[in-house]
């Protein structure tokens, strides 16, 4: 019963991320790599930065269910490009990372989908640099990932103002 109470109030503790117009939220997360990444996320911006200084910046997607990001700096390494992206669960606090390696047909193939998104949205009106994430985010549902890996995050500050 302790357990139950514990868990309804990490998800309570989740649930209460409201969107007002300018909010600031702070997240821990337990890394793969690391002891912890701090996540800032400035909610009206659609921006982030996260590292061990805040030296990373990313740009973000508030779905209905998750925080999506698309990593910059798609690399192309050893004849392979690399691609990754990154969710959090708003309510359990569970993120995923994950890696990709396509090959130059199948980078094609995610360029092709990224723009088809990007034109839909382009004429739904959706512009922002947050529905081109979760554009990106959604091109790379055509591939199985190389490598993922799953944390936990934890809400340590949030700034309404």
């Amino acid at each position: 019963m302790k357990k139950l109470a514990l868990h309804i109030l990490s998800v309570l503790m989740f649930c209460n991320i409201t969107l007002a117009e300018n909010h600031i939220l702070k997240l821990n997360c337990d890394d793969f790599a690391t002891t912890g990444i701090i996540f800032t996320l400035d909610l009206k911006k659609s921006e982030s930065t996260h590292g061990q200084n805040g030296e990373v910046k990313m740009p973000f997607f508030i779905g209905d269910e998750y925080f999506y990001f698309a990593p910059k700096g798609d690399l192309r390494i050893t004849g392979r490009w690399r691609h990754g992206r990154i969710k959090i669960n708003r309510y359990s606090g569970i993120g995923i990372t994950e890696v990709y390696l396509l090959n130059s047909q199948q980078n094609k193939a995610f360029d092709n989908r990224n723009s088809e998104l990007f034109e839909k949205s382009f004429f739904e009106g959706k512009t922002e640099i947050a529905d081109l994430v979760f554009n990106h985010y959604k091109a790379l549902d055509l591939f199985k990932p190389k490598e993922s890996s799953k944390f936990k995050c934890e809400k340590i500050e949030e700034k309404i103002f």
